[in-house]
């Protein structure tokens, strides 16, 4: 097989790993952890989507709110109108006494912007 190839389906292999151990450590309150696994998904796609929302969440529980807000931005860079990032991107914005952004946004998510 071609070096290339088999470089891609290891990396894509290796994605779905850090992206299932995330998700375990995630599911038992591991956030440190589900953290540094994800942050190896990497990528622009659905995966990232998964992996950087569940990460931005992390950071939240954490109380690391810029962190949280920058991975909820890496969202919505790569899917627009993310529900879930534009309302953590809310909470972020109320967490860092930003009350007129973070309306901002819920009007925009109930169809009033």
């Amino acid at each position: 097989m071609h070096e290339s190839y088999m470089n891609a389906k290891y990396v894509h292999i290796a994605r779905d790993v850090y992206i299932k151990l995330g998700a375990i450590y995630y599911q038992r309150g591991m956030c440190r952890e589900a953290i540094d696994a994800f942050e190896n998904v990497g990528g622009r796609d659905e995966m990232a989507v998964v992996a950087k929302g569940l990460m931005a969440d992390c950071y939240e529980r954490e109380g690391r709110n810029y962190e949280a807000f920058e991975a909820y931005r890496e969202v919505l860079e790569i899917s627009p109108g993310h529900v879930s990032a534009l309302e953590g991107l809310a909470r972020c914005y109320d967490a860092a006494g930003r009350p007129d952004e973070a309306d901002r946004i819920r009007r925009q998510l109930s169809g009033g912007e």
